[in-house]
């Protein structure tokens, strides 16, 4: 496409004039974002993800949001707010123009586990552990870790095969420093190392 060129535009007083603007740029994506019971999501972060940059929205009060001027191409959304878990959608195919409805559900908690060791919650849901309710100035926080993100393995012992109990213990348990594999929204994996705080007053 050729580079974009400005046009001013004047109507002068008494006048009619019928101006048909042609606008290319990308299409509509819009949607919502609601629990498992179907209720709205109001103040959550929306995050579209491109091949080369990262958009920014956020939900109403009806759970709706939007994205314009979105490229073709594969995308992935991203909702979160800090009292629910993240809903996502990936290898959304974006087509050049017109608009893409795109519903976010929170999946269902099938449990949830503080552990004060890290400051922060671990739930287990189809979108597997992820981390909720993270104390800012807990360890988990400090190591980076953002709520939202996932728990892939704790030392070296991968988190689906963990049982709930054993997990939050295999956790707690580490005196000295544990290692965690975690997810990012994008889907990219990393290592963290965390120094669990003591639990004794």
């Amino acid at each position: 496409h050729p580079p974009a060129v400005p046009v001013e535009l004047r109507i002068e007083p008494g006048n009619t004039s019928v101006i048909d603007l042609h606008l290319s740029g990308g299409a509509l994506v819009q949607g919502h974002y609601v629990d498992a019971n179907k209720n709205a999501i109001a103040g959550a972060q929306v995050r579209l993800f491109g091949a080369r940059r990262v958009y920014n929205s956020q939900t109403d009060a009806n759970g709706a949001f939007s994205f314009t001027a979105i490229a073709a191409g594969r995308h992935s959304i991203v909702a979160s707010h800090p009292n629910h878990l993240p809903a996502r959608a990936h290898d959304l195919q974006i087509p050049g123009q017109g608009a893409v409805q795109v519903e976010l559900e929170v999946p269902e908690v099938s449990w949830s586990q503080r552990i004060e060791a890290i400051g922060a919650t671990v739930q287990d849901s189809a979108s597997g552990y992820q981390f909720v309710d993270i104390d800012p100035q807990g360890p988990l926080a400090k190591a980076g870790v953002q709520a939202g993100e996932g728990l892939i393995s704790v030392e070296f012992q991968q988190a689906e095969t963990l049982k709930a109990t054993l997990l939050s213990e295999t956790i707690a348990a580490g005196s000295v420093q544990i290692t965690l594999e975690v997810r990012n929204a994008k889907g990219q994996q990393r290592s963290v190392y965390v120094d669990p705080q003591s639990s004794s007053p």
